[in-house]
């Protein structure tokens, strides 16, 4: 499915039933002047948190370690604890626990290019 996940999300999903989103390189604009623009907040966070299922999961991957530190900023620095590290705390997974890789992924692969990739469970009940 393709869709724009600030505006789409509540109109797509129900509340607590999904078990698993992938957040695969969001923000291709990494420059200063777009930051603005950038899809992981924790306004987003707190979104994802109320559709995902009991031990419901987000899976993020990017290839700019500012994004994806930001990124973990927002689901570490959560105030009401709602997601914990799939690794431990602050830290990065170090490789996908799914075969299935995105188009980015496999020519970053092909690059060798780092993906940064982060997992995270819904803490229940929240």
């Amino acid at each position: 499915m393709f869709a724009n996940i600030s505006v789409d999300l509540p109109r797509l999903f129900p509340a607590s039933r999904v078990s698993r989103f992938f957040l695969n390189f969001p923000d291709p604009w990494w420059k200063a002047r777009q930051h603005k623009r950038r899809v992981m907040s924790p306004e987003l966070v707190a979104e994802l948190f109320g559709l995902l299922a009991e031990g419901g999961e987000i899976y993020l991957a990017s290839d700019v370690f500012d994004i994806a530190l930001d990124a973990m900023a927002a689901l570490e620095h959560d105030s009401s604890r709602r997601f914990v590290n799939l690794r431990e705390p602050w830290s990065f997974l170090c490789e996908s626990p799914f075969a299935a890789r995105s188009r980015r992924e496999r020519q970053c692969e092909a690059a060798n290019i780092h993906i940064w990739r982060l997992g995270y469970r819904r803490i229940w009940p929240g």
